[in-house]
């Protein structure tokens, strides 16, 4: 009597448990899915199929071009993703897929973090490819954007391995253009189909149309020394972002503009001359740029905005009134001399520059900002604080604005003739 008991409450605990699994199998994929060979689907108002989910295990997945006699047309979100967004295992065991020429768009995150997908063969009339579709897929060396597209959503390739990307003749959007380099570190080169209306490439470098603009220098691009076409106008944001190998780039003398960031991280760069044409160069231009030691500035017009040469590798400069807020954090930095065109040095000109210990200000400065310099950020616990440069000193003109800001702070000051 016992065991039949035991046997009632066990099938009953048993119905339960596959009671619960049906619910949260029904809770995670809707009645309305329907599944054929490991593909979780449904037939959207337009008599089409959309993937919603690949379940199945398998290395090589062919994605069918009918389902019920029915078209295939779109990749949902997230369906070759496994787990939540952000997780690290990923998917582990796609290392191929093969996409039907019926297929018009593969949906946001649809190959997120397949970390072992080595090959992407595409359908002929895939024309959309959204946000994030193949982020983080690290296996994936090659990216041949197919012909027909005409959106390249954003992010696409972040932290894949990708290392060469073609563009087709027909594709016009790229929001995803800066997620070719945030954490791609393996993009080697671009390269864009000569029938393209919107975007070139020379180099390994893409440009739009007419090279009038940069529009992206690949992390990886494997040359030391770069000369920019002389038809080149303006360096967008972050195009050069990271790069690893440039130690020289040449820039044209009818370059106008250099955008936010646009050289910023460059690990390798040792010297740049900003020509005679620029008329704005932005913030954080060259910041980070730890081996940056030379640079020159031809332009007499050029607005220069703040942090242009935050993080650089300075060991001793020549200040000119062209530069404003332009030297925080230069942690070598040593020397400074101040050429007679400066009136006035900026709030935190030279802050957190620890080794600057003394600084000679001529009479013809007037006014020194907000911590110009002899302060440094110190982290402290979890947090931080701004302390003073043990032993700075400031040689400067009796009752100059040198000596104000010497008494302000507390600074030694010493008089020169």
């Amino acid at each position: 009597m016992k065991k039949i008991i035991s046997l009632i409450l066990a099938l009953s605990i048993l119905l339960s448990v596959c009671f619960i699994a049906q619910v949260n199998a029904e809770e995670i994929y809707p009645k309305k899915w329907k599944t054929f060979e490991g593909f979780k689907y449904v037939v959207e108002e337009n008599g089409k199929v959309k993937i919603k989910k690949y379940v199945g295990n398998a290395k090589i997945v062919k994605i069918p071009s009918e389902i019920e006699g029915k078209e295939v047309y779109s990749i949902g979100s997230e369906a070759f993703m496994k787990g939540e967004l952000g997780d690290e295992k990923g998917n582990t065991t796609l290392e191929k897929v093969v996409i039907p020429d019926t297929v018009y768009s593969i949906k946001d995150h649809a190959f997120y973090n397949c970390v072992n997908l080595k090959t992407v063969i595409f359908g002929k009339n895939v024309k959309l490819i959204r946000s994030c579709a193949f982020s983080c897929c690290k296996k994936l060396k090659e990216f041949k954007i197919p012909p027909k597209v005409t959106e390249l959503g954003l992010g696409n390739l972040y932290s894949s391995g990708v290392k060469s990307i073609y563009i087709g003749k027909n594709i016009s959007v790229i929001s995803g253009i800066y997620g070719f380099n945030d954490y791609n570190t393996n993009l080697e080169k671009i390269t864009v189909s000569k029938k393209n209306k919107y975007y070139s490439s020379k180099d390994g470098i893409l440009y739009n149309k007419k090279k009038t603009k940069l529009r992206l220098c690949p992390v990886g691009l494997k040359k030391k020394s770069l000369k920019l076409p002389s038809s080149v106008k303006i360096i967008n944001d972050e195009a050069f972002w990271a790069n690893k190998n440039l130690k020289k780039i040449i820039l044209p003398n009818k370059l106008d503009t250099i955008r936010p960031a646009a050289f910023s991280h460059c690990k390798n760069l040792r010297e740049i001359t900003i020509p005679k044409n620029i008329s704005i160069t932005y913030f954080n231009a060259f910041s980070d740029c730890k081996k940056l030691t030379n640079f020159k500035i031809l332009s007499k017009k050029a607005k220069i905005e703040e942090r242009i040469f935050e993080g650089c590798g300075f060991k001793k400069i020549n200040v000119t009134h062209k530069i404003v807020e332009g030297f925080q954090a230069c942690e070598k930095l040593r020397k400074i001399t101040i050429l007679p065109d400066v009136k006035s040095i900026a709030k935190r000109q030279f802050f957190d520059c620890p080794k600057l210990k003394t600084v000679t200000i001529p009479k013809t400065v007037k006014k020194i900002g907000h911590q110009a310099f002899g302060f440094k950020y110190e982290e402290i616990g979890c947090g931080g604080d701004v302390l003073k440069v043990k032993g700075f000193t400031i040689k400067g003109k009796k009752n100059s604005a040198a000596q104000k800001y010497a008494k302000k702070y507390g600074f030694k000051f010493v008089k020169i003739k």
